[in-house]
Parts: structure tokens; C-alpha cells; sequence
């Protein structure tokens, strides 16, 4: 009987540490160590390929040249496909994504891109972007407290 109490009271402990996290299972403190480790990681190993891959710096290169201001936080970076050359970078920021927007849309005209889509969705908005060559998509979620902002840098393959 001593044992199941025991156990019924890690339970207990362990709901309320979830449920005190705010409901986001990412900020109770064994998930976020994993989480902040994966990212560290899957940072770790996009950056290897990119200095490995000619192809992938070019990518790298267009998702560099995009204007953040001071505000945006660099959370992690990932490759998101083997064969497709397409990499993704993880932000938080402040910035109202409408203020933004006005900034990278001047940004992309400026250089000769074209707006494909505007998507002003109640929990994503998307703005995608194309050149002759390449495809950037930038998503905000405001409600996302971990990651706020993710841009997308594709390179076109015919």
C-alpha cells in the first residue's frame, strides 16, 4: 500500500510539473534539455554539410542575405530534405510579423524576386517568395513561445 501511494504521488508530481509548464510539454525541464540538445544538434549537423556542400552554401548564402532585425534570436537550423537542397532556420522575436512583412517584401522586390503567396492565417501566417533559382517561404505562429518565426531557403532543381 506504501508503494502505490509512493507512486501515486510521483504521478501527482510529475502532472503538476507539466501542467505548471505552462501546458507546453517543451519547457518541462527533461523534455526541454532534450529539446534544446536536438536542436544544438541538428544545428551541429546541417553546418557540416553545408562547409561539405557547394550546393548547400549557395542555400545557406540566400538565407543569410535576409534581413532580421537586431529583435530575431537564431534557435537552430535543420536540413529538411536529403536529396532536396532546402534549409530551414528557427527564430524568436518580438517583431509583429506585419512589420516584418513590409521589410522583407522591399527586401525581396529590391533584388528581384517575385511575391508568390501571402497567407495571413489565424495561427500561421506565409509569405513565399521566388526567383529564377530559388524559393524562400517565411512562417511566423504567434502563439509558438519556443519558436516564432521559421525561413525556409530552397534551391529550385528542374
Amino acid at each position: 500500500m506504501i508503494r502505490l501511494n509512493f507512486l501515486v504521488a510521483i504521478l501527482v508530481t510529475l502532472i503538476g510539473a507539466l501542467l505548471s509548464s505552462a501546458c507546453n510539454p517543451r519547457e518541462f525541464p527533461p523534455f526541454k534539455k532534450f529539446s534544446e540538445w536536438s536542436e544544438k544538434e541538428t544545428t551541429r549537423q546541417t553546418e557540416e554539410a553545408i562547409k561539405n556542400d557547394p550546393a548547400l552554401q549557395e542555400v545557406d548564402g540566400i538565407c543569410k542575405k535576409i534581413p532580421l532585425s537586431g529583435d530575431f534570436e537564431f534557435l537552430w537550423k535543420a536540413r529538411l530534405h536529403e536529396r532536396r537542397l532546402i534549409l530551414a532556420n528557427h527564430y524568436i522575436s518580438d517583431v509583429h510579423f506585419d512589420e516584418a512583412r513590409v521589410r522583407w517584401i522591399k527586401y525581396f522586390n529590391d533584388n528581384g524576386w517575385s511575391l508568390e503567396k501571402w497567407s495571413d492565417g489565424k495561427r500561421t501566417k506565409r509569405l513565399e517568395f521566388r526567383s529564377s533559382d530559388y524559393r524562400v517561404i517565411i512562417e511566423h505562429q504567434p502563439s509558438n513561445h519556443t519558436m516564432n518565426y521559421a525561413i525556409y531557403c530552397e534551391k529550385i532543381q528542374n
